[in-house]
């Protein structure tokens, strides 16, 4: 193998670990949390990060064995707007149960932070990426943070302002119409 292939190789097994330790943490977060919306949207963000695990460890596991990129991997086949979709099911789904000020799960802060620096990770190691394929790779990591990063403030704002939350999503403003 190559240098750059090795190096490739070593940022696959980086990344491999950080999205365990992600799946990890909403695991645990999803288990500890007393309100429902948080325990629903922790599980969810603890199985997106478990299939990003996979897609990589497929990467992985072909590059090494066979020393080229699989045909098909789950990393690629994600729709972010899915994603949001499930988050608005949830809000709506647990919108009777919240108020302004109601009692926000102590991981969302910690979440917040943990989907931040993933997504510093996944854009740092971008940068550098000539590979076609490993471009297109870390474009699809870059935008799944993203997409957690953004369902995480999406939540903090449900939970501080969930009027707020509804008339910014629902695009409804106070026109007088």
């Amino acid at each position: 193998m190559t240098e750059k292939a090795n190096q490739f190789m070593n940022f696959l097994c980086e990344a491999m670990a950080l999205e365990k330790k992600e799946a990890d943490f909403f695991q645990k977060a999803a288990k500890d949390c007393t309100q429902d919306m948080g325990r629903e949207i922790f599980s969810m963000l603890a199985a997106e990060e478990a299939e990003q695990g996979k897609g990589l460890k497929e990467i992985y596991d072909s590059l090494k064995d066979e020393e080229k990129w699989p045909g098909t991997c789950a990393i690629f086949s994600k729709d972010l707007m899915e994603l949001q979709s499930s988050f608005d099911a949830a809000a709506r789904r647990h919108m009777t149960y919240m108020k302004a000020g109601g009692e926000i799960p102590q991981a969302l802060e910690v979440a917040i932070g943990i989907e931040k620096d993933s997504l510093a990770f996944y854009e740092k190691n971008a940068k550098g990426m000539a590979d076609p394929a490993g471009a297109k790779l870390l474009t699809a990591l870059v935008e799944g943070e993203r997409g957690h990063l953004l369902m995480l403030l999406d939540m903090q704002q449900f939970y501080t302002d969930p009027e707020g939350y509804f008339l910014e999503k629902e695009h409804r403003g106070l026109d007088g119409a």
